[in-house]
């Protein structure tokens, strides 16, 4: 079974290996909202365009600098990072 992952890494450090810690997984791909509250973002009507257009592309798969961190959303077989 895979399942969706949101990974943080610090703002310092992009590198694929440096997302280790776990926010947040689910069987299926959260939305944009579910992964907003994960991160501690205000409801959706309070977000910056600069804010939206970080989880859209941490949505599609890509990392992208929220905060001062950076998120990715992967696909993951279940049981390995």
């Amino acid at each position: 079974m895979k399942i969706w992952t949101l990974l943080r890494a610090p703002a310092c450090d992009k590198a694929d290996d440096a997302f280790t810690e776990l926010c947040g997984w689910w069987r299926d791909k959260p939305t944009l909202d579910t992964i907003a509250k994960t991160i501690g973002l205000a409801p959706s009507f309070a977000l910056t365009a600069e804010v939206i257009d970080g989880l859209a592309k941490v949505y599609a798969g890509s990392y992208a600098l929220i905060g001062e961190s950076h998120y990715r959303l992967k696909h993951l077989k279940e049981g390995a990072l």
